[in-house]
């Protein structure tokens, strides 16, 4: 059962106590997951009290995010929290008009702002503002009609039409809290000579292919003039921007570009956040959590830095097949050596593409960290422990003392690059032998000493004890993360953020 998160409750308070003028003005049947944080949340403002409203979202601890290419349009802004009891993100789609259209135009824009702020009414059961639900209904039959596409009127014409069960239920949401005669004032002053047909088609008791033919058709009409650009400039736009989305998508995977296909924090904003433990502590499945989480509206990317089953080279592959005895001995040493020298050369790659990657204003979450402090373990420089006392022939000896100094070198050039936060997972030894039995308790207990001595000087680090409740872990973690990123705003916005140290434990 979803429940309203205190984050949300908080700036709803404040908003009707500073008696700012809003409202809630489409999905209210899905208000309850809005203020929950599973949707977004559609609320209107008066342009006369933007500075007020910003003002108070900033006090609760509200971040305004910059758009995505295609989710930019005049009069919306997109601000985001996270809710410090449950670490849950809340997204307030800002708007001060009220617009409509297709993906990455919203085209029309509706005359109805001034009038949802008049007649709104308040939630009994949440103290939330909301639209009239007798205005909603119109906006939402508008929004449904207005939106369809060429291929969507094509398939319709040909008989193949099914409203979506969510347009169903929220229509009959809104219709059973509807005055059919409230309906017909506001559709009179609005729809003009489409009146008439706008109120059949709200009330229709059979929505089909027909039924969504004459919507369009009365939608159309009725908003012609409301288009911000021409019927040909939004045919034009509208293919446009299916070809960059697509295009932007394709040279991220494929190049390796930094296009932002989510929300992002601002050019210099972006944050780095490395994930440390011992094996059986769960960085990656926390990282992979984490990930997700910021990924529900902020452009994330993950980089992972170990040499585990996430990564791949050619003398890993090759010495699977040549194997460890016999006469391959020394050929799978070498390549053993040249694949951790490799393997520095490859963080070197990875820690320059986030850094690039953030400083656009993106976030870098990396799974393992490198570090020149420790030998032998902990993504720190090998080569040259694995080699210390053993008798190797000269030749060999001279190959594995360049590539240990060529390995130190690429760690010391990666390490450069400082990340904002480092979470270390910490978990007793005996707790990671059970977890991972095939590692022995002398290397599991080093391993632990060493990601607690390990040192940023800086970056904020916090210490998370990784047999906590799973839930609690997270909302540990997600509070940390939402910190550095209010941190890292131009000016070193603190709003709802704990000072610098507060997060370690």
């Amino acid at each position: 059962m979803a429940e309203v998160l205190e984050a949300a409750a908080l700036l709803f308070t404040s908003l009707n106590e500073e008696k700012v003028r809003y409202c809630h003005w489409k999905s209210n049947e899905h208000l309850l997951e809005g203020l929950a944080g599973q949707t977004d949340l559609d609320v209107l403002f008066c342009p006369d009290d933007r500075e007020k409203t910003e003002r108070i979202l900033q006090r609760e601890g509200y971040l305004r995010v910059h758009s995505q290419y295609g989710s930019r349009y005049p009069g919306v802004e997109d601000w985001l929290t996270c809710d410090r009891k449950t670490g849950r993100m809340i997204h307030i789609h800002l708007h001060y008009r009220m617009i409509t259209g297709h993906r990455g135009m919203k085209e029309y824009t509706f005359p109805w702002s001034e009038q949802a702020l008049e007649t709104r009414v308040q939630d009994p059961q949440y103290g939330v503002y909301v639209i009239d639900p007798n205005l909603e209904i119109i906006v939402l039959l508008s929004r449904i009609g207005l939106k369809a596409t060429a291929p969507k009127l094509i398939r319709v014409r040909m008989g193949k039409f099914r409203l979506s069960e969510g347009d169903q239920r929220e229509i009959a949401w809104l219709t059973a809290r509807c005055d059919r005669a409230r309906v017909r004032r506001l559709l009179s002053g609005s729809f003009g000579k489409q009146a008439d047909r706008m109120e059949e088609l709200i009330f229709a008791e059979k929505r089909d292919a027909n039924w969504f033919l004459r919507l369009h058709a009365c939608t159309a009409s009725v908003f012609r003039n409301s288009r911000r650009f021409s019927a040909a400039g939004c045919a034009l736009r509208r293919a446009w921007y299916a070809f960059a989305l697509k295009f932007r998508l394709f040279s991220n995977k494929y190049l390796k570009t930094t296009f932002f296909t989510r929300k992002n924090l601002g050019e210099g904003a972006g944050v780095l956040v490395a994930f440390l433990g011992q094996d059986g502590a769960g960085k990656s499945t926390v990282t992979a959590e984490v990930s997700k989480w910021l990924r529900w509206k902020l452009d994330v990317r993950k980089y992972y830095m170990g040499s585990g089953d996430h990564y791949s080279s050619w003398q890993k592959k090759l010495r699977k097949i040549i194997g460890k005895g016999g006469p391959g001995r020394a050929i799978n040493n070498m390549l053993t050596v040249s694949d951790l020298n490799r393997l520095a050369r490859h963080c070197v790659r990875l820690t320059r593409a986030a850094a690039k990657y953030a400083a656009k204003g993106g976030l870098a979450i990396f799974d393992r960290y490198p570090q020149t402090q420790f030998e032998g373990l902990n993504d720190g420089p090998k080569i040259h422990e694995r080699s210390a006392g053993k008798k190797l022939p000269g030749p060999l000896k001279g190959y594995i003392r360049r590539k240990g100094d060529q390995e130190i070198r690429h760690y010391e050039e990666a390490t450069r690059v400082a990340p904002d936060l480092v979470i270390k997972m910490i978990l007793p030894p005996e707790v990671s032998i059970q977890r991972k039995p095939q590692e022995s308790l002398e290397n599991v207990t080093r391993k632990n000493e060493i990601i607690q001595r390990l040192a940023f000087p800086d970056a904020e680090v916090l210490t998370v004890d990784a047999t906590m409740d799973y839930e609690a872990e997270l909302a540990l973690i997600h509070n940390a993360i939402w910190d550095i990123i209010q941190k890292k705003q131009p000016g070193g916005n603190r709003n709802g953020a704990r000072a610098k140290g507060e997060t370690e434990e």
